[in-house]
């Protein structure tokens, strides 16, 4: 008979793991693992197999959860056979939870995920851990898929809300503060609903957003430009204006645009992007209707609205096709100017490419080749309608819808 020797002083680690973490149990680092840890280790994979089963039948609760604690890991580097064989035969339905939430951490590794792979078909006590959480068997079909996140969030897709999505994902064994719940949490927002979103609201759309990485970023514009109407899309200006922060950066705006056009999205996205630069032109100005005026034709009439200037002091470009009209964003502003899009181009583009605003201003102003030159009076929208027919005679119209 092989002998071997069992310290009798083990720390009840397993007991503490259990105690401190009774969702997910910490993974037991090298820095912090008892000697006495180590030592049984040690001792159990250089048992042969046909000693292993007695070896653990001699074990306590704390040490059996000490190992189960400590396999998935493997700080040390051996040869986990034998760990396997003795937790697949003594680890209760606790210690399965502790090793299923640590390998949830660390999803990549094969050895553990066969180990579980396994147990979900043929460990009872694994199988009573399942049981007690509500999960089926067949919801854990995608713990040795390579797509694994992927896969997750597509089961759980249409879930209109962050809580009813993390519900979801418990139903498929995801245990909560792991690192694969997290991954698949972060990625909620990049294949939801229009209800997701409003439930959400602006804040946590764009507190979400700024935590991805780029490709993910990506996905999130393309999805929400997507379920969203033009019209829809106008009520989230501080999501658009997020996500054209994140186009400053010319290799993301080169592959967004790609995508955009990809997903026949390119049109939508650029007058949702006219509305900004109106809704940002005017965010000063002490009278709204000037705003609301022009964000009727961001969306119908204007092939492109070019905005130059500082924050406070704004230059807004409508260009008509034939025809572009420019504003002034500043308080107090004087007069909206039409001109014939060949004379502007050939008299202003300079301006617009140098960021030679005040020069700008003074040249429009002095300007007697402007078509129209149109005063914001009477005050208070009284002048729309004058607008309106002003701007009818050259076919510049908005869509009443």
């Amino acid at each position: 008979m092989e002998k071997y020797y069992v310290p009798s002083l083990l720390i009840n680690e397993g007991q503490r793991v259990k105690e401190m973490f009774p969702k997910v149990a910490k993974v037991i680092k090298p820095g912090g693992m008892d000697d006495s840890l180590k030592q049984l280790i040690y001792i159990l994979v250089k048992l042969k197999p046909a000693h292993v089963s007695r070896f653990g039948k001699e074990r306590s609760e704390a040490d059996i959860s000490s190992l189960a604690g400590y396999v998935v890991t493997n700080t040390l580097n051996v040869n986990c056979t034998n760990i396997y064989a003795l937790l697949e035969e003594y680890a209760s339905p606790k210690d399965w939870e502790i090793m299923f939430g640590n390998w949830q951490n660390y999803s990549e590794r094969q050895e553990p995920m066969g180990f579980l792979k396994r147990g979900v078909l043929t460990n009872p006590r694994f199988q009573a851990y399942l049981a007690d959480k509500d999960i089926g068997q067949e919801n854990l079909s995608w713990i040795d898929h390579r797509e694994k996140v992927q896969i997750l969030c597509n089961y759980c897709k249409g879930a209109e809300s962050l809580d009813t999505y993390k519900e979801s994902l418990k139903k498929f064994g995801l245990i909560e503060d792991t690192l694969l719940m997290n991954e698949c949490l972060s990625k909620f927002f990049l294949n939801c609903t229009v209800k997701a979103y409003q439930n959400a609201g602006e804040i946590n759309i764009c507190g979400a957003f700024n935590k991805l990485s780029s490709e993910d970023k990506l996905s999130m514009i393309i999805n929400f430009v997507k379920v969203f109407t033009l019209q829809e899309l106008k009520k989230y200006m501080g999501v658009c204006q997020t996500f054209e922060s994140e186009a400053n950066n010319k290799k993301f705006a080169d592959k967004l645009k790609s995508k955009l056009r990809t997903n026949l999205l390119a049109d939508k996205y650029d007058k949702w992007i006219n509305a900004l630069k109106i809704v940002e032109a005017f965010a000063d100005d002490e009278d709204p209707y000037r705003r609301e005026y022009w964000l009727r034709f961001s969306d119908q009439s204007v092939n492109e609205i070019t905005r130059f200037g500082d924050l406070t002091n704004q230059v807004l470009i409508m260009d008509f096709g034939r025809y572009v009209i420019t504003e002034f964003g500043e308080k107090a502003a004087g007069k909206a100017y039409l001109f014939t899009k060949e004379y502007f181009d050939k008299n202003y583009k300079w301006y617009i490419s140098f960021h030679a605003k005040n020069e700008y201003i003074h040249k429009v102003n002095k300007d007697i080749n402007a078509f129209e030159k149109l005063k914001h009076f009477p005050p208070y929208g009284g002048w729309w309608d004058i607008f309106d027919d002003a701007l009818r005679k050259y076919g510049i119209v908005y869509n009443k819808v």
